[in-house]
């Protein structure tokens, strides 16, 4: 060719035609006999150039665009009939730009799920007036989205109800279920005088009921008294609650039983203790005690007693922010794999 350049063509006949081959030699010998052939080919490169100047132009805006997250696909209308040069360059920035708009836009859902999400959480957390109590929550989900839940509110001025889960899955399905789990509880919970067991047995007997995809969720519930620091709970499936009494002591609370959403009737067991003045009660999911490190070590209950006993001076916030911490420091560069929820 006259760039010195290897080319290829393809050509598909419809009918019988004939080929008429010009080689380097012949061409070069009527190009000097007749230079409008050189204007030709001249014009014929020249409006190649344009052509893939005004590509690169179109490409280079739809990177910008693409990194600013403003690109439009109409963009590609001006592209229907690229040169012969770039149409494989054409379709691969085509398939490339598609599937970064469609993160773009599953980004844009997953934000508003976890609006969403949040704003079924208790915000702020209840105070008392007396002075009786106090209370911090806090939760990191291990993607966009999680499936841990937690809740308190008043269910008269003396008896708070708190309450901590965890639902089966990851990622918006889970999301779904714990929106579903947080709304049941809350209403079966604020029906109830003063028997929790039987408001989560209702609660779970609606989850079950309506439950094609088999979800669960353990679940953790208490009715603290706080006139006398009496505690009544229900353990369905859920990592122990710790107390932590005034002299620095941890105490666990009994295992539960079966996780929401599994079996109805669950058999949920209410148990009872008893808060004194000074000791702390520590709700958490399972992300804090199965964290784990690039050995797969696990954070586990003893490291967690341990964190909760270093950290006995602290308030409320300080405890959970600084079993967080001690996770985080555990768990090093291990990208987190599960919700963490105190």
């Amino acid at each position: 060719g006259i760039a010195a350049l290897p080319r290829t063509a393809t050509i598909r006949d419809r009918d019988r035609v004939s080929f008429l081959s010009v080689g380097k030699d012949v061409f070069n010998r009527l190009a000097a006999e007749n230079p409008q052939i050189l204007r030709h080919v001249a014009g014929r490169l020249g409006g190649q150039l344009k052509s893939l100047n005004s590509a690169i132009g179109v490409y280079t805006d739809a990177l910008v665009a693409l990194e600013n997250e403003t690109f439009d696909q109409s963009v590609f209308d001006k592209l229907n009939n690229p040169s012969a040069e770039l149409v494989n360059f054409a379709e691969t920035f085509r398939r490339m730009a598609e599937q970064i708009a469609l993160r773009q836009r599953q980004r844009e859902e997953l934000a508003g799920a976890a609006a969403i999400q949040n704003g079924m959480l208790p915000d702020p957390m209840p105070a008392d007036r007396a002075g009786r109590f106090e209370l911090f929550a806090a939760m990191r989900p291990a993607r966009e989205v999680g499936g841990d839940f937690y809740d308190a509110f008043f269910l008269d001025a003396d008896r708070l109800v708190v309450t901590i889960g965890d639902v089966s899955g990851k990622g918006v399905p889970a999301a779904l279920f714990m929106a579903v789990c947080q709304t049941t509880l809350r209403m079966t919970l604020r029906e109830s005088t003063a028997d929790i067991g039987g408001a989560i047995e209702r609660a779970n007997g609606l989850l079950e009921m309506e439950n094609p995809a088999s979800m669960f969720a353990t679940f953790f519930g208490a009715i603290i008294d706080l006139r006398d620091g009496s505690l009544s709970y229900c353990n369905c499936g859920h990592n122990p609650p710790l107390i932590q009494r005034r002299d620095g002591t941890v105490e666990t609370l009994p295992p539960g039983g079966i996780a929401l959403g599994v079996i109805s009737p669950a058999g949920c067991e209410t148990r009872t203790a008893r808060l004194e003045t000074g000791d702390r009660l520590l709700f958490f999911t399972d992300g804090v005690t199965e964290a784990h490190d690039r050995r797969c070590d696990l954070f586990e209950d003893d490291r967690l007693r341990a964190s909760v006993a270093a950290h006995s001076r602290l308030d409320a916030r300080g405890l959970v922010e600084g079993v967080f911490e001690d996770v985080n420091v555990f768990a090093g560069d291990a990208p987190q794999h599960d919700d963490l929820t105190c």
